[in-house]
């Protein structure tokens, strides 16, 4: 292999990594999910947990999986009174108020979920004075104001529920600015700051004097006020941007929006704030640039606005509402996407993305390598796209990628390994392995070539490993496993399965702490290579051992620290491997929470805990605990499927995990659980799967008389089949909440359950109290200290009520005295005439007595005539049971001569219809099996005249052909049994099934003819079936012609297992569903025990036959032959 100088083609990206801002993630909740409508004006979340979205088309309440929707109902005058929705607020007192466009002022009630109406009454001037409404806001001191766009300023009295308007008046400077109010907030000095349109401004109001002032400020319409943790008043206006004003000296600063700021404000249209105290920064709302974040103290903007190619950016830049919930979820309504959250409690993983979307410094989505060069940089090989160099001391990335069409192309890349000697190994996926010196672009190239035995098996390489002694071992897809010698330049190939190419591939390497080399493969389990010895062994998947590998696709293998051993799977999770004892523990999502049961690749981090990528995100495994958690694209990491053997963890002990969409990385003990839970509350009772409503009857009797979520007790009917709905109020990823509840008084432990069956159902209970108990995790498995707890009673049926028993009991114990008194006088009378039967019957006995005795004595006699006869008939079998046996070959004379052998030998009764005969003649050996007509007595003399008539068949010529044999065999019944005669009405039309075999041990040939029999041949992997003729032995019709049985020679191998059997074992009912056992399972059974001794496959046989039949009659003679032949 010559040695060529590649010039590739390199890209340099000055990238700057601490320069850039970290992409939030967002995820969109929308009308698809039961939002009612697509505009969010606001959010809210209440004391209870439950969040509220005010939109253009009704009220929504969400508790994390469902939305309920309020809107108007001509029939419900406790219903809400517009279904557009402009402002929410909770005031001190847990009173939850809503302003809508158009209906006024609403108060909601959440124990008997009804509306109570503030609107606009022309005739009543203390009235709400204008039904728009878009700001609710309760002062220092408790007292609520409402902000009327055309009404003013409203000040509401809750003891009169009566409200005071401010407006403004051209006439009185001290009067409000304007009566188009949209916003309200409060200094630290009691001071209401008021915004207005563009002609009333910013107004201060002194709520003692009742005086406004108007206060200087940009002159535009006011949208929003927002009071800082400092004391600072944020202001955003409609085209203005916003402003940050000192309340107590009037003086301002202006943001707007300035094109040539590439870190300024994106829009001057300013709806909404939002502090975060914990990063200094400030939320900004706008409309048409998306959501703003301002860094207080640098005063740098980041705007995050709507990105095409990215799912989890934000899905709209007309952000109208934010709100952070107490789990830390930011909520951002927009204007025409509905809401989307963000996590501020992500855990902290970090991504890797391609340069386009992300301005991240790799070429490609879909890594499958990387590798660490301490003080240098980072290497990722991507597939598609070559190879890249992130350095870490300028944050350039360096881009090796051939161009289309070129030969030397290793653009798709499916693993790569660091030589010390100063190269890289590089294996593609159809393209070989390359040599790649990165310090000079020099590269080698090494391809399949079918002339050179020893070149490389296969172009598709899956694995790359560089053992302790810098040998390079090599995984292929096809063509088994590699090793290369690079000073000779030859590779070794060590093939998995011989026939089957799909079988053929291994998909990881790794050597243990023994020297000992480990690889996983598609359909072969787990190899193990011993280099020193060259020895190779297997260990697969046996359905009989429950202690073997539970699958036979392993994609990834790991040594820990402790010396323990881990196998991951292709579909079946991680298996413990014991390498003493050779067994394997399974540890499976449904058995322990795995998150997956494709276990793609393995690390172990500081702690010793196993870090797993699979097909649906990453989990960490806790040893010690048996304690899996498992982590989705919810928690930031780059997907939830990632690729084979892409896996790396630096020297400091940052792991990174390679996916279809990147690279995740992150400091293990920087992974930490969320330990905020939130409140679990019970959302919903149904009652034959309708949910109750407050005030509904059910059989005449009210269940609810407030929200089943405010309720302590219940009262059901027995009547009742109800179900109870819950949920926990933790917003940050609700599908991974878990639950457990359980009925006190029913059920005897908690039953688990997850966000998909939030509920439990309940039917027939009996009569009595129960409690219902219910408690839940967060998204990271932290179980909350809270047990919501429900007391519900049953009313039992009147049938079972204490009043009821009592008064059965009384009704019961005057029947019974009744029905004694009457049975007292009915039994004198009845003893009366009992005694005249018995003088009467007492004559008959007598007599009858006598004609017994003598009957008697007769049965003796029979009984001892026949127990003399079955005697001698029971005498007469077992001595032709002797016989048999006698005439039978021994199996130490055939194990003599056949050393792997055995007979399975079960005859249904005494003797036996089937037999098997033995005879060696100047080193050929023949051997038979054959199935008589009938069972017992019958089927023994006919195997009686069968192995006669063998023995003077082989006895008359030497080295006949099994086929021979059998015509003569067939004269020979005929003959025997007078079938030849014609029109005799006492012939017999009996017969036999026969196999015979005659074996040449010097020139390694078996010959074999069968009559209505098959013969199974084995031979490493697998197993054929050799059909004889469908003609029996004897019979009426075989007399009739002359048949001529057909003749099968082989050539056979070392190792050649060959099996002759009667139809008794695949004809034996049994099992679970008491059938036939079958010729299919016969076979499977004789294939599937085919690596075992000839000893151990006779057991195994006897064994299964056994528990088949069970308790079963056996209902034919079994006779079974294997022969392992070398």
């Amino acid at each position: 292999m010559k040695r060529i100088l590649f010039l590739i083609y390199i890209a340099c990206i000055s990238f700057n990594l601490s320069a850039q801002r970290s992409t939030l993630m967002f995820e969109n909740v929308s009308m698809v999910d039961g939002l009612s409508q697509i505009c969010v004006n606001d959010i809210m979340q209440d004391t209870t947990g439950f969040l509220w979205f005010a939109t253009h088309d009704g009220l929504n309440m969400y508790d994390g999986y469902t939305f309920r929707v309020f809107k108007p109902s001509l029939q419900d005058n406790n219903s809400i009174s517009s279904n557009k929705i402009s402002c929410l607020f909770q005031d001190s007192k847990g009173s939850i108020w809503i302003g809508t466009v158009g209906g006024g002022l609403n108060l909601y009630n959440p124990l008997n979920e009804s509306f109570t109406h503030f609107i606009n009454d022309p005739n009543d001037s203390k009235s709400l004075s204008n039904d728009d409404v878009y700001d609710i806001f309760e002062d220092s001191k408790g007292n609520l104001w409402i902000a009327t766009y055309g009404g003013g300023l409203n000040k509401f009295n809750r003891e009169t529920q009566t409200f005071k308007a401010y407006k403004h008046d051209a006439k009185n400077p001290n009067s409000i600015g304007s009566n188009a109010v949209r916003a309200i907030s409060q200094d630290n000095d009691g001071y209401l700051w008021i915004g207005l349109d563009v002609e009333g401004g910013l107004n201060k109001f002194d709520i003692e004097k009742e005086i406004f002032t108007r206060i200087a400020f940009n002159p535009f319409d006011i949208m929003s006020i927002q009071k800082d943790s400092k004391g600072m008043m944020w202001i955003g206006t409609y085209y203005g941007g916003f402003g940050v004003l000192n309340p107590k000296t009037y003086q301002y600063q202006t943001y707007t929006y300035d094109a040539s700021k590439t870190m300024g404000l994106a829009s001057n249209i300013v709806w909404t704030f939002f502090e975060d105290t914990l990063t200094n920064c400030m939320y900004i709302g706008t409309r048409g640039g998306g959501l703003n974040v301002f860094d207080i103290k640098t005063k740098d903007f980041v705007a995050i606005e709507k990105m095409k190619k990215d799912d989890f950016s934000i899905k709209s830049n007309n952000i109208l509402s934010i709100l952070r919930d107490k789990s830390g979820v930011i909520w951002i309504g927009t204007e025409t996407a509905g809401l989307n959250k963000y996590n501020t409690q992500r855990k902290k993983f970090s991504n890797i993305y391609p340069s386009q979307l992300h301005d991240k410094p790799i070429t490609s989505d879909n890594v499958f390598a990387m590798y660490e060069e301490e003080n240098k940089g980072f290497w990722i090989g991507t597939r598609g796209a070559g190879l890249n160099f992130i350095d870490k001391t300028t944050f350039k990335t360096t881009t090796y990628q051939a161009k289309t069409g070129e030969i030397l192309n290793f653009n798709s890349i499916t693993s790569f390994v660091k030589d010390p000697r100063g190269f890289f190994w590089i294996g593609t996926d159809g393209n070989g392995i390359f040599r790649f010196n990165p310090s000079n672009n020099e590269l080698e190239h090494f391809l399949y070539d079918a002339t050179n035995k020893n070149s490389l098996s296969n172009d598709a390489i899956t694995a790359l490993y560089l053992d302790k002694n810098l040998q390079l071992w090599i995984g292929t897809y096809g063509g088994g496993l590699n090793t290369f010698n690079y000073e000779k330049k030859q590779f070794t190939s060590y093939p998995i399965h011989e026939f089957n190419f799909m079988r053929n591939v291994v998909w990881c390497i790794y050597q243990d702490s023994k020297g000992i080399i480990w690889a996983g493969t598609n359909g072969r389990g787990l190899m193990r290579v011993d280099p020193a010895k060259k020895s190779v062994e297997f260990f697969e998947r046996n359905r009989h051992v429950s202690t073997s590998l539970n699958n036979n696709v392993v994609y990834s293998i790991l040594e820990t620290k402790n010396g323990d051993f881990w196998v991951g799977t292709g579909g079946a999770g991680v298996n413990k491997f014991n390498r003493k004892d050779k067994t394997f523990e399974p540890y499976t999502r449904q058995s322990h929470g795995l998150a997956n049961d494709m276990i793609l690749a393995m690390l172990e981090d500081n702690h010793g805990d196993i870090w797993m990528s699979t097909y649906f995100g990453l989990s960490k495994f806790e040893p010690t605990k048996g304690k899996f958690t498992n982590y989705n694209k919810l928690d930031g990491i780059q997907g939830n499927s990632f690729n084979e053997r892409a896996a790396f963890k630096s020297s400091q002990g940052m792991m990174f995990f390679g996916g279809p969409n990147g690279v995740t990385y992150f400091m293990p003990d920087s992974i930490v659980n969320d330990t905020y839970t939130g409140k679990v509350v019970i959302t919903d009772l149904k009652i034959y799967n309708s949910s109750v409503r407050i005030g509904e009857e059910f059989h005449g009797k009210v269940i609810l008389d407030k929200s089943i979520t405010y309720s302590s007790e219940i009262e059901l009917s027995y009547k009742h089949n109800f179900s109870i709905e819950f949920a926990i109020l933790n917003y940050i990823a609700p599908s991974k909440n878990k639950y457990k509840y359980r009925l006190i008084g029913f059920d005897e432990d908690w039953n688990f359950t997850d966000a998909n069956k939030r509920f439990a159902t309940y039917t027939n209970l009996s009569g009595k109290e129960y409690i219902f108990e219910v408690t839940a995790t967060n998204n990271d498995g932290v179980w909350s200290d809270e047990v919501t707890r429900l007391k519900i009673t049953v009313i039992p049926p009147f049938w079972r009520t204490t009043w009821f028993y009592s008064i059965l009991i009384l009704v019961v114990g005057i029947l019974i005295y009744v029905y004694i008194k009457v049975r007292e006088k009915q039994l004198i009378d009845e003893k009366k005439r009992l005694e005249r039967m018995v003088e009467e019957r007492t004559q008959e006995i007598n007599q009858q007595k006598e004609e017994l005795q003598l009957q008697s004595e007769l049965l003796v006699r029979n009984n001892e005539e026949l127990s003399r006869t079955n005697r001698l008939i029971k005498d007469s079998i077992s001595y032709a049971k002797r016989i048999q046996d006698a005439m039978l070959p021994s199996i130490q004379v055939l194990e003599k001569h056949l050393p792997e052998s055995f007979v399975l030998f079960k005859p249904r009764d005494i003797v036996s219809g089937d037999f098997y005969w033995f005879s060696e003649q100047n080193e050929i050996i023949y051997v038979a099996v054959s199935d008589c007509t009938g069972h017992g007595v019958p089927g023994a003399f006919m195997s009686m005249i069968g192995s006669t008539l063998l023995n003077e068949i082989t006895s008359e010529k030497l080295h006949q052909k099994p086929s021979e044999i059998l015509d003569k065999l067939n004269k020979g019944v005929v003959t025997a049994l007078n079938q030849n005669l014609d029109g005799n009405p006492d012939s017999q039309d009996d017969g036999m099934d026969i196999t015979i075999c005659a074996i040449n041990k010097q020139d390694k040939t078996i010959q074999i003819a069968c009559a209505n029999h098959i013969v199974f041949r084995v031979y490493n992997d697998t197993i054929e079936s050799i059909q004889g003729d469908i003609c029996s032995i004897g019979g009426l019709f075989s007399a009739e012609e002359n048949k001529g049985y057909s003749n099968f020679e082989f050539k056979y191998k070392s190792g050649t297992r060959f099996y002759l059997f009667s139809d008794g074992y695949q004809d034996q009912f049994g099992g679970k569903s008491n059938k036939k056992f079958q010729a299919s399972r016969f076979k499977e059974l004789l294939f599937e025990s085919r690596n075992v001794s000839m000893k151990e496959q006779f057991e195994i046989l006897n064994t299964t036959f056994e528990e088949w039949k069970g308790t079963n009659r056996q209902i034919d003679d079994v006779l079974v032959m294997g022969i392992k032949l070398e």
